[in-house]
Order: C-alpha cells, then structure tokens, then sequence
C-alpha cells in the first residue's frame, strides 16, 4: 500500500471523527492496521503533519492536531473565500441536492439526529465548492474540511448543538440560489461563516477556561440554538 493511500485514509477517518484531538496513533498498531513498514507509515504521517493534521512531537510519537484560535481563524479565513465563491460563479451548482440536503437537516434537527445533523452541514456546505468543478479544489476541500473537523471536536462536548442554527442558515442560502439570487446567497454564505467563527471561538474559549480550573461539574451548554417547533422554512420546489 503506498503512503498516500494511507494518508487519504487516515485524513478521511480525521474527517469522520474517528480520531480526536490530542489522540496519540501508535506507530506499530497503525503500521500493522495497514500491513505496511514503519517507513511507508512514516512518510503518510509527514504527508498529514505537513497539511497540520497531525504533530510529532520528539520523544513522545505522534498525535491528531489540536487547534488552537490562530489555526482556526486561519481555516475560516479560507472558507470565507472559497464556499462564496462556489455559490456565485459555480457552474456545476446542484441546487437539487442544495434542497435535499436542506430537508435532510431539517428532518435531524426535528428528531434530535446530532450526528446526521452534523454530517448534513458538511454536504451542504462541500457542494458550494464541488460546484467549481475543480478536482484541485475538491482535494485541498477534504483536508481542509478534515482540520475543520478537529476544531469543532474540541467544542462539541460543550456545545453538542453547535450545527442547529446551521439548518436555518443553510435554507436561506438554498432558497436564495433557487431563486437565482447567486450574489445574495454568497453573501450570505460569508456572513454565516464569520458568524460561526465566532460561536466556535467562544465555545472553545469557555472549554479551555472550564479545563484551566479544573472544573468538576458538566459545562453548561452554549445553547444559541433555536427549537425545532420554531422551524417555519419548507425547501421550495423546482419546477
């Protein structure tokens, strides 16, 4: 197996959630996962720990990423370019799939559904830049949603709703580009990233300060969400 095929792997499985930050990856138990040797294995960790997923730290091995504010301004600094961006000049736009998958977030909000909710936001929001039609762009998506990922998992336990208000941002994004309204929709798209940045930020903010008093009781949930019964938005249809 060639180190990049495991390094794909292993972005993708960063992407899923199957690893946390701070994880530390056993260098011999990952190296017979794939039956491959320790240099094969080495040279996909250098591949990750070159895109920040991953940190080797001497005389400790290797670990996922933890984020920290500047890693995280800086991710959301480049989607606020490039998802705006598929939603103007796209030409491979599917506002089809745009409608579906807003109906599919709806249907997670309305039963409780995290995990579905959470995996809805990211197809909602990989197919603004699928809509380049660029497979370039699609690649550096993957890692960048992977490094995404590893920042909202460092907020999740404290704020499990964090994509709610998500659903209610991407309808209005799907109903401004059913309507032809490409320059709104981006606009909007911007707005709502800066807009999560600062939810994430937060989050992450009281996680680290409930960390550095060792605080023993639950942290109480940043609920900035909005209750399902509230949702009045149908995806329009196309005709």
């Amino acid at each position: 197996m060639l180190a990049s095929t495991i390094a794909e792997d292993l972005r993708d499985a960063i992407g899923k959630a199957r690893y946390l930050p701070g994880d530390k990856l056993n260098e011999v138990e990952v190296a017979a996962q794939y039956d491959v040797s320790r240099n094969t294995l080495r040279e996909a960790f250098a591949t990750l720990a070159a895109e920040q997923l991953l940190v080797r730290i001497p005389n400790r091995g290797v670990f996922i990423a933890t984020p920290d504010v500047e890693y995280i301004m800086d991710l959301y600094r480049a989607r606020a370019i490039i998802k705006p961006a598929g939603a103007l000049w796209g030409e491979s736009l599917d506002v089809y799939y745009l409608l579906s998958v807003t109906h599919n977030s709806i249907v997670s909000l309305r039963t409780g559904d995290l995990e579905a909710l959470d995996e809805n936001n990211q197809k909602f929001h990989r197919a603004l830049v699928t809509a380049a039609g660029s497979h370039t762009l699609n690649q550096e998506m993957n890692n960048l949603l992977a490094r995404i990922r590893l920042s909202w998992l460092q907020v999740l336990p404290s704020y499990p709703s964090l994509h709610s208000k998500n659903v209610e941002e991407n309808a209005k994004i799907a109903k401004l580009l059913t309507s032809r309204q490409r320059y709104e929709a981006a606009e909007l798209v911007r707005t709502n990233l800066m807009i999560n940045l600062y939810r994430i930020l937060g989050a992450l903010r009281t996680a680290q300060n409930a960390r550095k008093h060792k605080c023993k009781e639950k942290q109480r949930e940043i609920d900035i969400s909005f209750p399902a019964a509230e949702i009045t938005f149908e995806p329009p249809t196309l005709h």
